[in-house]
């Protein structure tokens, strides 16, 4: 990170390197910080690191994302579970922990399919499975990637549409949407997030159908 700072900036700016994958030891860092430093607040960069800065913000005393709810959104089957639950629209999908299971859960789903780690982020862990061939030729990477992330292995519905985001701020109680982001996508097999786009603006009709 060191190479990104703008000298203008350089003089005003300190990193501290800390293991983001690591809860205890990320809390240590920011202590370590705060006995020379007033710290203002705590925000998390990406989806990795999230649940682990959600859970050193409640133990340092700072105001951001409930743990719980990072916990459940860092998880997609999880994430899947509870918009079933709540009769929200959601990819047919299935939990697997091993090759066997993956691929008896693909022949139920049916191809084409998806292949994703539960935790992964970015869309590098996730792969379009055209048949029962792929499926068992990308099945063995993903897993290994799942032992190193945790979670499980996902089989999912491959369902056909654009791709949007919403970007939202929640705060006292009180969500503000900032707008929509879009995405330009690699070739499949992989969905690699190559750019972004950001506010989408949508036909009148589409905008009508969100609000």
């Amino acid at each position: 990170y060191d190479g990104m700072i703008p000298d203008s900036i350089r003089g005003v700016m300190e990193i501290v390197v800390a293991d983001t994958g690591n809860k205890e030891r990320l809390l240590s860092a920011v202590r370590a910080i705060a006995r020379s430093e007033r710290i203002g607040g705590i925000i998390g960069m990406t989806d990795g690191a999230l649940e682990n800065v959600a859970w050193v913000a409640r133990e340092a005393g700072f105001p951001f994302l409930n743990w719980d709810a990072a916990r459940r959104a860092r998880n997609k089957d999880r994430t899947r579970a509870i918009c079933r639950s709540l009769g929200i629209p959601a990819p047919r999908f299935a939990r697997a922990r091993d090759l066997m299971g993956a691929l008896a859960s693909a022949r139920k789903i049916g191809f084409p399919c998806i292949l994703k780690a539960s935790r992964g982020t970015g869309s590098a862990q996730v792969v379009l499975c055209r048949s029962e061939r792929e499926a068992e030729a990308h099945a063995g990477r993903l897993i290994t990637e799942v032992a190193r992330l945790g979670g499980v292995l996902l089989v999912e519905e491959f369902v056909k549409g654009p791709l949007y985001s919403m970007e939202a701020v929640t705060f006292g109680g009180k969500t503000r949407v900032l707008g929509f982001t879009d995405r330009v996508m690699g070739s499949h097999p992989y969905f690699t997030e190559i750019a972004d786009s950001f506010p989408v603006h949508f036909a009148p009709e589409m905008e009508s159908a969100i609000s």
